[in-house]
């Protein structure tokens, strides 16, 4: 089963406190390259030479990161205008009513430094921790070379990904699972319909 995770970019980007820029943590640098992403993964155009921010999402298995994705906003809204309106909205209602992102932002305000361990520290929907989850997916908004910090970046268990993902429209997993296998190519033990795979933003 595929799933599809579609937190509202536009809502985010313009959110009325400014994000906080921090250097981009090693979990959000590409396995691939050994380093930061440097463009998207759908339009191959540049992500460091514009001032359109970016989104890096990477699923995780264990300590093994096994799809890894980095697209600008506008290819973000793109995909996001893929999904049938009944996921759309299903979607919406799962990260509007579960998740207090005004809490989220709030954390700016802390007189420590900025860490951004503090906002993957724990899955935004079921609340379980990261060092007790096996699998799990992150994502953030970047600038540039660095991580925009506000709402974003999220952790999300496979658990509520299954969950999610069990409430969406056939036509939206079938256009994921698509997606999935036109950009990562599907491991054999992708193909299981009854085996929970991972959304994307």
């Amino acid at each position: 089963m595929i799933a599809v995770f579609s937190v509202p970019l536009k809502e985010f980007y313009m959110l009325p406190v400014p994000p906080a820029l921090v250097e981009i943590p090693l979990l959000f640098h590409s396995v691939e390259l050994g380093s930061p992403f440097t463009k998207c993964q759908i339009c191959s155009e540049s992500l460091f030479d514009s001032e359109q921010p970016y989104l890096i999402e990477k699923v995780f298995r264990g300590t093994e990161a096994i799809i890894e994705i980095a697209t600008c906003l506008p290819c973000s809204i793109q995909v996001q205008g893929n999904l049938s309106n009944d996921s759309a909205q299903t979607l919406q209602r799962e990260f509007h009513d579960k998740i207090n992102w005004g809490e989220r932002v709030s954390w700016l305000d802390a007189p420590a430094p900025i860490d951004p361990d503090r906002w993957i520290d724990h899955c935004v929907i079921t609340g379980a921790k990261r060092s007790k989850t096996l699998n799990f997916q992150v994502g953030g908004m970047f600038l540039g070379n660095r991580m925009a910090i506000s709402a974003l970046p999220y952790l999300i268990s496979a658990r509520a990904v299954e969950e999610i993902g069990e409430k969406l429209s056939e036509e939206t997993r079938g256009y994921m699972q698509d997606f999935v296998g036109d950009q990562f190519g599907m491991p054999p033990e992708f193909c299981n319909p009854n085996h929970p795979l991972p959304l994307l933003l």
